[in-house]
């Protein structure tokens, strides 16, 4: 025989099965204002990424980043105190 951990009830199993809730009904559904918008509520990470690296690799977004970065000035952000 197995114990049960401390602070474990057991409860004798029933054949009643657990009446469903029915589903309320919201009061505040039409008070949120939400906007409408024409791109997809979710992600959909795996199917976008895949096109987007492959924009991203025809537009050579990354390689022109380096490319202008060579012709700017450098910026040091001094955070904190001088010590």
């Amino acid at each position: 025989l197995r114990r049960a951990p401390r602070g474990v009830r057991l409860m004798a199993s029933t054949t009643e099965k657990p009446k469903k809730k029915e589903k309320e009904v919201s009061v505040y559904k039409d008070t949120v204002i939400l906007p409408q918008t024409k791109f997809d509520q979710r992600a959909n990470a795996i199917k976008r990424e895949p096109e987007l690296q492959e924009f991203w690799r025809t537009e050579r977004i990354y390689q022109s980043l380096y490319e202008d970065e060579s012709k700017t000035e450098t910026f040091t952000l001094h955070d904190g105190p001088p010590y």
